[in-house]
Order: C-alpha cells, then sequence, then structure tokens
C-alpha cells in the first residue's frame, strides 16, 4: 500500500516499558502453574465486573431476585472452562514434545504462546485439544440434565441465550446447565 515509504521507529515514548502489542502488559499474574505462567487479562475482569453490574441491575426487580449469585456461578464456570480449555492445550503440546511459556485468560478464552513441534499432526492435534475439553465437559452433563429435566435440555441448545436455566432448579443443576452451556 505505501510502496517507497520507510519503516520509522516507534515515538521514544513508545519504546518503553509499556506496550499495547504486548499482553503481559494488560494482566495480573495468577503464578506458574506447573511451569506454565498463568494471566488474568483486563478484559476478563472489565467483563466480570460489568456482568455482576448487569446481574445486579437485573436482581433490583422482584422477578430477577436471583441473578446475582447466577452471574456469579456463570463466571466461576466460565473461568474454570476457560482454564480446562487451555490447559488441554498445554498437556498435549507438552506431550507431543513442544513447550507452553504462559496462557493469558481473556473473555474469548485463552491465549496460548506454544513452542509447537514442526510436524502439522502435532500442529492439528494441539489445536484441537482445547476444543475437545469443552465437548467432554459439556457431554460430561447431559446425562445429568436427562435425568433431572430432558424437556429443559433443547432450550440449553441456544448459543446466544439459554432457555429455562433456573427454572424449578436446585443450585446444582443449575451449575450443570450454566457448564454444559458454556462449554456447548
Amino acid at each position: 500500500v505505501f510502496r517507497g515509504a520507510k519503516f520509522r521507529a516507534p515515538h521514544p515514548i513508545c519504546r518503553g516499558r509499556f506496550s499495547m502489542r504486548d499482553h503481559s502488559q494488560w494482566s495480573v499474574s495468577l503464578g506458574r502453574w506447573g511451569g506454565v505462567q498463568v494471566r488474568l487479562h483486563l478484559f476478563l475482569i472489565l467483563f466480570a465486573a460489568f456482568t455482576l453490574y448487569l446481574s445486579w441491575v437485573a436482581a433490583q426487580q422482584p422477578q430477577y431476585g436471583e441473578y446475582v449469585w447466577i452471574g456469579c456461578l456463570s463466571l466461576v464456570v466460565l473461568l474454570l472452562s476457560v482454564l480446562a480449555h487451555e490447559w488441554a492445550h498445554v498437556w498435549a503440546a507438552k506431550r507431543l514434545g513442544g513447550m507452553v511459556d504462559q496462557i493469558g485468560l481473556w473473555p474469548l478464552g485463552g491465549m496460548l504462546t506454544p513452542e509447537r513441534p514442526g510436524e502439522p499432526q502435532a500442529d492439528l492435534i494441539i489445536q484441537l485439544a482445547g476444543p475437545l475439553a469443552n465437548f467432554a465437559l459439556a457431554a460430561l452433563c447431559v446425562p445429568f440434565l436427562l435425568i433431572d429435566d430432558a424437556s429443559s435440555f433443547p432450550g440449553l441448545l441456544n448459543p446466544l441465550q439459554p432457555v429455562g436455566v433456573t427454572e424449578g432448579s436446585s443450585a446444582w443443576v443449575v451449575a450443570w446447565k450454566l457448564v454444559f452451556w458454556v462449554n456447548y
């Protein structure tokens, strides 16, 4: 697009410690787990705060009084599901001879920085490990959901807004429904 344009070095202020491209600058360290640095991205923290705010606003209406604990439970399920997804990638990479330095957890999943073996088959296995972990978690929930209330199961297949998550169910069943829906 810019033929003949020369590369310009970044402004001296931009060469300092803070870089918009460095995701570790935008995250909080949760420590090293199994030799892998785990970081919680600022956007996940903001997403959680906004979700809790919306849950609190909805709970102000009498018919939605339980939304605060459902919002909290949903965030816990999302965080654990993203962790399971990322750890499946880590496990597969390590099993196939790769290395993983860090994972970053953010609202749309995780940001994995693996050093992969150079084989396409190994790459495919590493990439499929995360979604397979989510599929396994969703499949694990299906028998519990069908035993409790098979009629509410089709409503959970809506990818944007599950139907019937809280209707006539105990806290455990709501948790199973959320685990299924988030991982589905």
